[in-house]
C-alpha cells in the first residue's frame, strides 16, 4: 500500500485532503458554538446579577437561605417576600432550562451560581414539594430540581461529560450510551466508506 501511495499519492491525498477538511469544519462549528453559548450566558448572567432589583430581591431572601428555612410565602404579610422567591425561582428555573436544552454554558453558569444556587433550593425544596401536592403539577420547577441532582446528587460521569460535549448538552441519564453508540456507528460506516473508496483506488478503478 506504501508503494502504491507514493507511485500514485493524488487520489489518496485528494481523499485525506477532504477528510481534514471535513474534520476542520466539525471542528471549527463545535467551537463557535461553544463560544458564542458562553457569550450568551455571560451577557444573560451580567444582565440578572448586576441588576439593582436582583440585588434587593437576594438581599431580601438571604437571612432566611442562610438558616435553610423558608417562610410562609402564601400569607399576606409576606407579598415583598412572596415576590422576591418567585423571581429569584422563575429566573434560576430559566437558566437551568437553558442549561438542560444546550442553550447556556453550563460550566460558566455552574461556576459562577453553584454555590448560591444550592443554598437558596436548600431553603425552598419542601415549599416547592408542597405546591407541587397542592396544585397537581409535579413539573413545578423541574429544571432547577434537575440541575441540583445533577450538581449535587447525581453527577454525570467523565464519559458522560465527554460524550455530553460531543453532543452540545446534557443527556438523559442512560442516553449518553445510545447517542455514544449510534456515533460509533456512524463511524463506522464512514471508515468502511473510505477504505472502500481506497480499496478501489488501489485496484486502478
Amino acid at each position: 500500500m506504501l508503494d502504491w501511495f507514493f507511485q500514485t499519492p493524488t487520489p489518496l491525498l485528494i481523499l485525506l485532503s477532504a477528510l481534514a477538511a471535513v474534520y476542520g469544519w466539525f471542528h471549527t462549528t463545535r467551537n463557535h458554538r461553544k463560544i458564542s453559548r458562553s457569550q450568551h450566558t455571560f451577557n444573560a448572567l451580567m444582565s440578572i446579577t448586576l441588576s439593582k432589583d436582583w440585588f434587593d430581591h437576594i438581599n431580601r431572601v438571604r437571612p432566611y437561605v442562610k438558616d435553610m428555612t423558608c417562610p410562609d410565602l402564601d400569607s399576606v404579610d409576606n407579598e415583598e417576600l412572596y415576590d422576591s422567591y418567585r423571581t429569584i425561582l422563575n429566573t434560576y428555573e430559566a437558566l437551568a432550562a437553558g442549561v438542560r436544552l444546550g442553550d447556556i454554558s453550563e460550566d460558566l453558569f455552574k461556576a459562577s451560581e453553584k454555590t448560591v444556587l444550592i443554598k437558596f433550593y436548600g431553603s425552598v425544596e419542601e415549599y416547592i414539594r408542597k405546591r407541587r401536592q397542592k396544585e397537581g403539577h409535579e413539573t413545578y420547577h423541574e429544571h432547577i430540581e434537575w440541575l441540583i441532582n445533577r450538581w449535587k446528587r447525581n453527577p454525570p460521569s467523565m464519559f458522560r461529560r465527554f460524550v455530553e460535549d460531543l453532543h452540545g448538552r446534557p443527556l438523559p441519564k442512560g442516553d449518553h450510551w445510545k447517542f455514544f453508540f449510534w456515533r460509533l456507528f456512524l463511524l463506522s460506516v464512514i471508515c468502511s466508506a473510505i477504505f472502500g473508496i481506497v480499496y478501489l483506488l488501489m485496484q486502478g478503478i
